[in-house]
């Protein structure tokens, strides 16, 4: 049996049980259409690409908030891409919210900015951040995802932002244009997550989300 024609609300809900079942049939067919489209097509290919979705958003249409607290920004980002005194001014502290507009133009601009996501113009890292269920970010990654679709740039960035069908082909394009099939055919899922997310940040969970679904598609005969 194709392992796609597997994939249904049950098996989403293994992969997200933080989600309400309810809520996961939504994700079926537009899960399904992607991976057809970008040869998802293998067990350990489909696990992967749930999980990992699974994994950065719960299966959940979300845009990044960016909500960050001011002692966190400097940990996880450093002070190449965002200075203390920016950390301080916009993060979220005891005392203020967060501005997670000043904090993504901080964050996803800059020279970093420029030479990891192509965001050259003022803004770019808010217009531009991380966006469908696997939050791929940056202005090189929606013109190339527009392009791809034929669409216009803008147009590409609101059905990635307000639909599932749009975040869900986001997340499937940028799979393949970053050979991610190629790593989830070999043993582990610490490869497939270093190239979606730079590190291994939630790397036991990750694998945790990958298990349970490899587990269920070859229960039922994938």
């Amino acid at each position: 049996m194709n392992p796609i024609d597997l994939i249904d609300a049950q098996l989403l809900s293994i992969a997200a049980p933080e989600t309400p079942a309810a809520e996961l049939a939504a994700w079926v067919q537009p899960i399904k259409d992607a991976c057809k489209r970008f040869e998802i097509d293998r067990v350990r290919r489909i696990a992967a690409f749930i999980a990992q979705m699974a994994h950065e958003s719960g299966l959940r249409p979300r845009q990044e908030n960016l909500n960050y607290k001011a002692s966190a920004l400097l940990t996880q980002f450093g002070r190449h891409r965002i200075s203390r005194a920016n950390a301080l001014a916009f993060g979220r502290t005891d005392t203020q919210r967060a501005n997670p507009e000043a904090i993504a133009n901080c964050i996803y601009g800059g020279e970093w900015g420029r030479e990891n996501l192509g965001n050259t113009q003022p803004g770019d890292g808010w217009m531009f951040r991380g966006g469908g269920p696997l939050q791929a970010t940056g202005r090189e990654n929606y013109t190339r995802f527009a392009e791809a679709m034929g669409m216009p740039l803008m147009a590409a960035v609101d059905w990635v932002r307000n639909t599932i069908e749009g975040g869900v082909m986001f997340a499937a394009w940028f799979w393949e244009e970053n050979d991610i099939n190629r790593l989830a055919d070999t043993p582990g899922v610490e490869d497939e997550s270093r190239r979606i997310n730079g590190g291994t940040h939630g790397l036991a969970d990750r694998r945790a989300r990958f298990d349970r679904v490899v587990r269920e598609l070859l229960r039922r005969g994938a």
